[in-house]
């Protein structure tokens, strides 16, 4: 488990602060792909049952998420920063 856990994070750690920059844009935009694939997919599967579905979960996604993967893309980068700044290896 803890080969899993150090592996992630030398993943998810860039070689500098904008290494780190690029890595949470990355993230956050994947984030936002799967999650549309994963609402359109449930629209999809909702209408083959024929349930009356509007576009609206679509619209709210779109509108909603970013909303929400901002301030959490936010945060993931600046503990980033902090960690990068206080943890420095010489």
């Amino acid at each position: 488990m803890f080969h899993f856990l150090k592996y992630i994070t030398s993943v998810l750690r860039g070689k500098s602060y904008y290494g780190d920059f690029i890595k949470t844009l990355i993230i956050g935009f994947m984030c936002y792909i799967i999650g549309f694939a994963i609402v359109v997919l449930q629209i999809i599967v909702s209408m083959t049952m024929s349930m009356d579905v509007d576009g609206i979960a679509m619209f709210y996604y779109l509108i909603l998420m970013p909303i929400v993967l901002l301030p959490i893309m936010v945060v993931y980068f600046v503990s980033l920063v902090i960690i990068r700044f206080f943890f420095k290896s010489h």
